[in-house]
């Protein structure tokens, strides 16, 4: 149950380079990835997003930054 969710994300990658290079290629990414603990990166990477999703849906999303410029109200020529 554990392993599925530590390979589920280098499963879509695996089957892009297998149908792009070749089974050997895909075998030697999803080996290395797995060596060098890759998998650990999704899972703080999915953890990351899934608390600043939280905090915009809790605070309202995004507001207004002021930029010190005022609104184009009068129309220029390009030209």
């Amino acid at each position: 149950y554990i392993i599925f969710f530590l390979l589920a994300p280098s499963l879509l990658l695996f089957a892009e380079i297998w149908t792009q290079r070749s089974l050997g290629a895909a075998v030697y990414r999803l080996v290395s990835q797995l060596f060098s603990c890759s998998f650990l990166l999704f899972i703080f990477q999915a953890k990351i997003i899934g608390f600043y999703i939280m905090a915009e849906i809790r605070q309202g999303g995004a507001g207004y930054v002021a930029t010190g410029r005022g609104l184009p109200t009068e129309r220029r020529d390009f030209v």
